[in-house]
């Protein structure tokens, strides 16, 4: 998680129309960095297994992201950078859950 600037994570509305999962898209699809790419291709798989956009898309994503890390923490070596991009959507989406559920 250390690639990630996390406090350039939280928008409060701005940038891509105020949804959390394109804003974190449009800031790190370009990125060379594996944990960028690794980062947008949860938020792309999560995102789409929530099914369609609504207010509570982020609050959903924080459930699915501690779900998912709760699942791999069991794991003798669970992978670096599935744990550190689920860490990041949790740390980033927490501040935006009191807003919005």
């Amino acid at each position: 998680m250390d690639d990630f600037e996390t406090d350039a994570l939280y928008f409060s509305g701005e940038g891509s129309n105020g949804d959390f999962c394109d804003t974190i898209l449009s800031r790190f699809s370009g990125s060379p960095k594996e944990s960028h790419l690794h980062l947008c291709a949860v938020i792309g798989a999560m995102s789409g297994a929530q099914g369609p956009k609504s207010p509570l898309l982020t609050c959903r994503l924080l459930g699915a992201a501690c779900s998912s890390l709760d699942r791999i923490s069991v794991e003798p070596n669970p992978p670096s950078h599935v744990t550190g991009a689920l860490l990041t959507v949790i740390s980033s989406s927490f501040r935006e859950c009191p807003l919005r559920c």
